[in-house]
């Protein structure tokens, strides 16, 4: 299974503004620095809870579907029901968009899935690497709508990168401050089996 970002999002979940006022920076001379570090943060974070804090497009790219029309797992939540789609390469290659009336997508448990509908099966595909692409989108919506200890947890890896421009630190004794994977530990998922 591939995992391809289609539309990336379209701002991050803490402004420019927060994370200066977190780190009490009043100059304008690391700003670019602070965007760059407040998107890695973030990036780190949605990788440690296989979620996305702002709405943005992804598609799972699979070689072929799944036997007897089991599910297919979506490996980062949360997912929007609206603007789901199923396509595929048809066995003359053609790509085709599964009509929606076809399959549903189950939003209930810790990972959605994608299935046909009771007693369906998947469409014949063409022999082929990435014959199958299942494209939703997945966030919470824009900034406003991100947890606000989420957003928390971002302003701490924030600040320790703005701090320590370094991954070896000589000299001094050094600990981790455990506080951001805490924070994150409630929105974290079990791996996709």
């Amino acid at each position: 299974m591939g995992l391809k970002l289609i539309t990336p999002p379209a701002l991050l979940p803490v402004t420019l503004a927060d994370a200066k006022a977190h780190l009490r920076v009043t100059h304008n001379a690391d700003d670019t620095y602070i965007a760059a570090i407040i998107a890695a943060a973030s990036r780190a974070a949605e990788l440690e809870t296989s979620r996305r804090w702002i709405t943005q497009r992804w598609a799972v790219v699979l070689d072929a579907f799944p036997a007897k029309g089991a599910a297919i797992e979506l490996p980062i939540q949360p997912v929007s029901p609206a603007g789901a789609a199923v396509k595929y390469q048809d066995s003359a290659g053609a790509e085709q968009t599964w009509s929606n009336a076809n399959w549903v997508l189950d939003t209930t448990g810790a990972f959605s899935r994608v299935a046909p509908l009771s007693g369906g099966s998947w469409p014949a595909t063409q022999d082929r690497i990435g014959a199958v692409a299942i494209e939703f989108d997945a966030g919470y919506g824009d900034a406003l709508a991100v947890p606000a200890d989420v957003k928390a947890a971002i302003l701490l890896m924030t600040g320790t990168l703005y701090e320590q421009r370094a991954s070896v630190i000589t000299g001094t004794i050094v600990s981790e401050i455990p506080a951001a994977a805490r924070l994150l530990w409630p929105y974290r998922l079990l791996t996709v089996s």
